[in-house]
Parts: structure tokens; sequence; C-alpha cells
């Protein structure tokens, strides 16, 4: 059901009618199937690798995206920011701080080879 899309609140009233029950609770909700989803790896992604970040120019892409076109693993990426081989700014989406960061001055200032 949840590689239909189906919500978790979804799944829980379908367990629920099929007469399925969770080992503790006399029914289903959406906060245990949730968290049955995470165990299992099909949890919601972070919204923070979403495409729903307000960017400046199309040259702005988050730490992981950055990560990604890169080839790097995002911590370092991290470093690289915290020590001022990389800038970055903050942009908040919803309860989220995310950071984003110039992909051009990323490629061309931090091929040092270095990694964390």
């Amino acid at each position: 059901m949840r590689n239909q899309g189906a919500t978790a609140q979804q799944i829980a009233d379908d367990l629920n009618v099929q007469g399925w029950s969770p080992a503790k609770k006399s029914r289903f909700d959406a906060l245990i199937v949730q968290k049955l989803l995470v165990r299992n790896g099909l949890g919601k992604k972070r919204p923070i690798w979403s495409g729903h970040i307000p960017r400046r120019n199309e040259d702005e892409v988050t730490l992981q995206e950055l990560s990604e076109k890169l080839g790097i693993h995002r911590q370092t990426a991290y470093g690289w920011l915290r020590r001022g081989k990389l800038k970055g700014r903050i942009v908040e989406v919803g309860t989220q701080r995310i950071w984003l960061v110039s992909l051009s001055h990323a490629s061309t200032g931090t091929r040092t080879g270095e990694s964390s």
C-alpha cells in the first residue's frame, strides 16, 4: 500500500478493517504504522532532500544534493561548510533549517580531494 502512495492513516484503517491488531493496542493508528514503515525502510523521505526549498537561483543546492553530485558523503560537505571551504546560507522550510550552497562554487572550491 505504501508503494501505491497510501498514507499511514489509510494503511492503519485498512489493517483494522481486515481484522489485524498491533501487539500492544486494540487498533492500528497512523503513528504505529509510521513506526512500522520506518523500521522497514518505507518511511517518508525527509523534506531536506526535496525540491520544495526556496532557492535564489538554479545554482543553489542542498548539502545532500551537493554530496550526490560530487560523490561524497553529506558529512564531508558539511565539514567543508563548517571549516569555511564552502559558503552557504540557511533557509527555513517549516520547522527545518536547511543549508543551501552554490554548486559552481562547491565544485571549483573543494577539489582538494579532502574527506572528513
